[in-house]
């Protein structure tokens, strides 16, 4: 009886070991065959997935069903003299309801879970330290910051008519900073997406055109990743691979898209955005500013940066079809600008110290103190 059981458990040890060695095998042969066909890398046997992309919790992205993706830190995150509360960081008088908020919207450069570009002296949070140090001769103002990395105009938009304008607070000012992001293909999308879905990012476009949906697993432990990829592709899963999102299309949307628009270029598309965000703020007693932000590599500024200094060097290793191609939003920009009594042009802004950037796009705490003063000298007299 023994002896019968012995062989039962050796048997299943050794089909245990066939099955498994077959199934190594299989991924070996599937990795190997994603590797020589340049496909991107999924891992081999086990990959612990955060589809978050980030281990910090400041961080952390998931999908949002109309603005694409917004911040997913489940409280976790410790930002300096401020708390997130859902999707906005409301900085050191958020405990007082009673005190007017200013409210910023924009991308990385303005989001206030991005403390790593400045050491937590983001301009929104400086801004909200004068408001403090004002308090005895201004309305006791601070600020609600809703910018999210990677946000253009349309973005902001989308957030401002969702959430922000349900926010119960006494809203006296809202403030876009944007300028950077509006250039073409800047998330991946191609200028036919960029025209015809505005709001999308390019995982959203995949979507659309797909019906298939991405998985959002925060924590996902994937065993036998490229078997797992080679039967989602032979039974056509309704989850949808990243990066595919990539390369979509004109003849990918078929009938799907209005070929009659309107708006044809970033430019024309930033200055429907901002108009409709400033009827959107009149209509909540809200005075809208815009301000065109300053960005390593325009032309009119470059002048001000001492050579030899830590942002000349960053400045030189820009690439001279990314310098091109800024210079030449911004020259539009600022013409579309200078039509707005609300748009405020802070591109030209000198930073002569040589020390105001972290890299291309993102400013120090130097570079943010400069930008916090400027804009809070032009809204001042809302405040008052």
């Amino acid at each position: 009886m023994l002896l019968k059981k012995n062989k039962l458990i050796n048997i299943i040890l050794i089909n245990i070991i066939i099955f498994t060695s077959i199934l190594i095998i299989l991924e070996t042969l599937f990795f190997s065959l994603r590797f020589f066909n340049d496909r991107p890398n999924l891992g081999w046997i086990i990959v612990k997935q955060d589809l978050n992309m980030h281990s910090s919790n400041c961080l952390k992205m998931s999908t949002h069903p109309i603005l694409g993706y917004h911040h997913d830190h489940e409280g976790k995150c410790k930002i300096k003299n401020a708390e997130a509360i859902g999707e906005y960081v409301y900085y050191r008088n958020k405990i007082n309801d009673q005190n007017i908020k200013i409210l910023t919207l924009g991308g990385s450069t303005t989001d206030g879970w991005y403390t790593h570009y400045s050491n937590g002296e983001t301009w929104p949070k400086i801004i909200d330290d004068i408001c403090y140090q004002n308090k005895n001769d201004l309305n006791d103002c601070s600020v609600i910051n809703g910018a999210v990395g990677g946000y253009n105009s349309s973005q902001e938009l989308l957030k401002l008519i969702t959430s922000a304008s349900n926010l119960d607070q006494d809203i006296r000012v809202i403030i876009s900073y944007n300028g950077i992001n509006e250039i073409e293909n800047y998330r991946g999308t191609n200028k036919f997406i960029n025209n015809n879905l505005p709001f999308f990012t390019s995982e959203m476009a995949s979507m659309y055109v797909t019906k298939k949906w991405f998985r959002q697993s925060r924590n996902l432990i994937n065993f036998f990743p490229n078997i797992n990829s080679f039967i989602r592709y032979l039974v056509g899963s309704q989850t949808y691979n990243i990066e595919k999102s990539k390369n979509l299309e004109e003849k990918d949307f078929k009938d799907l898209i209005n070929k009659k628009i309107k708006i044809n270029s970033v430019v024309d598309r930033w200055v429907l955005n901002t108009s409709l965000m400033h009827s959107i703020s009149e209509e909540l007693n809200s005075k809208y500013f815009v301000f065109l932000q300053p960005t390593l590599g325009l032309k009119e500024a470059t002048r001000y940066i001492p050579k030899n200094s830590d942002d000349f060097s960053l400045l030189e290793n820009l690439e001279k079809e990314y310098v091109s191609s800024i210079n030449s939003l911004y020259d539009k920009l600022r013409v579309e600008c200078s039509k707005k009594d609300y748009c405020i042009d802070l591109s030209l802004i000198k930073f002569s110290n040589g020390n105001s950037y972290t890299d291309a796009r993102h400013h120090n705490e130097n570079g943010n103190l400069k930008i916090a003063k400027e804009i809070f000298l032009n809204i001042k007299k809302e405040l008052e």
